[in-house]
């Protein structure tokens, strides 16, 4: 078993009043949210998201899920194509996101020679019908009649698509996925969670205890039911690399959002503002138990990876216990480290 550093016992009364009070305290609810959930748009697996309220107006939703890269506002996340059966990036440009057909809200054959037979709609790039520094290529216009904007002349990535996030930063871009921790807001979390773009939540990794406050940036489709979408700054905030497979707790506030312009500057006030809250209901142990653990319904295995320590023989019972009390102490630990009592 894992050791822990010792904490000097409480005086007996002290601790009894306190018990005391906590049982005076309001309760906080939780449950299971309804709706559909996955971990990501494609192959996604599902995820159980629960729902936590009380008193004084607190509303938190809690769930687990492995991170996926998204990468649109990235000043150089999309070129303009060579051509209409090539779609490599033109003049030899090189961008960071896999294909340009992720600019869209269309797979497959996305492009067409005529472009009456143009289904799609740009999503991962700005666009317009006429004006100065689109790319007015026939195969490119959209079925609402857009072309790709490019970024503004003189930009060090003048040569780019002009990116599109769901927000704006203040200066009026898109915000930027290699600088700011931002997730992607799904339609369904949306729907049945009442969070909005804008919104801060904590994302947090169990097995060590490192984690991240992050905005809602970005959205999906009218159908969209993937939580699991997250920038690169997020998550090499999480890992100091690539993401990994491992189920990462997230913790989002509804009703935070400071407006319609993303102000990524206010996650860390904002965060501390809704944790702190926590110090008002008695069984706040609840919700970091919550956030250690598999959600409603989900399996016991979810989040959990049932490696012993190298060189220990241990039960699967033991396995389980060790985790569990890590999981619990490096989440307690990240809440603290935001704001939590």
């Amino acid at each position: 078993m894992v050791a822990y550093p010792g904490q000097r016992p409480m005086d007996p009364v002290v601790a009894r009043a306190l018990a005391d009070q906590k049982k005076r305290l309001p309760k906080l609810d939780f449950g299971p949210l309804t709706g559909t959930f996955v971990s990501k748009h494609s192959g996604g697996r599902p995820v159980q998201v629960t729902k936590v309220t009380g008193f004084y107006g607190f509303a938190a939703l809690i769930f687990k899920t492995p991170l996926n890269e998204d990468l649109d506002g990235a000043p150089n996340s999309y070129a303009p194509p060579i051509s209409v059966t090539n779609l490599a990036p033109q003049g030899g440009l090189v961008m960071i996101e896999t294909s340009i057909k992720n600019a869209t809200n269309e797979t497959g054959t996305v492009f067409h020679a005529d472009p009456k037979l143009n289904t799609f709609q740009w999503t991962g790039v700005k666009s317009a019908a006429a004006g100065d520094r689109l790319d007015q290529r026939d195969f490119l216009k959209d079925s609402l009649g857009r072309f790709p904007m490019f970024r503004p002349a003189g930009d060090a990535y003048a040569a780019y698509y002009a990116p599109q996030t769901a927000m704006n930063g203040a200066d009026g871009q898109a915000v930027n996925p290699i600088e700011v921790p931002y997730a992607a807001l799904s339609n369904s979390l949306k729907r049945h969670g009442r969070v909005e773009l804008g919104d801060v939540g904590l994302a947090i990794r169990v097995s060590t205890g490192a984690s991240t406050g992050f905005i809602y940036a970005d959205a999906g489709g009218g159908a969209s039911t993937s939580v699991g979408e997250c920038s690169r700054k997020m998550i090499r905030n999480l890992f100091g690399g690539p993401a990994t497979t491992e189920d990462i707790c997230y913790v989002v506030f509804p009703y935070t959002s400071a407006g319609a312009v993303a102000r990524p500057e206010l996650i860390p006030a904002l965060l501390r503002g809704k944790l702190k809250d926590l110090e008002l209901f008695g069984n706040a142990d609840e919700f970091v138990d919550r956030c250690a653990n598999p959600q409603f319904g989900e399996p016991l295995d979810v989040g959990r990876r049932f490696i012993p320590p190298a060189g220990f023989r241990m039960t699967l019972q033991q396995r389980i216990n060790d985790q569990d009390q890590l999981a619990r102490v490096n989440v307690e630990a990240a809440l603290r480290r935001w704001g939590a009592p």
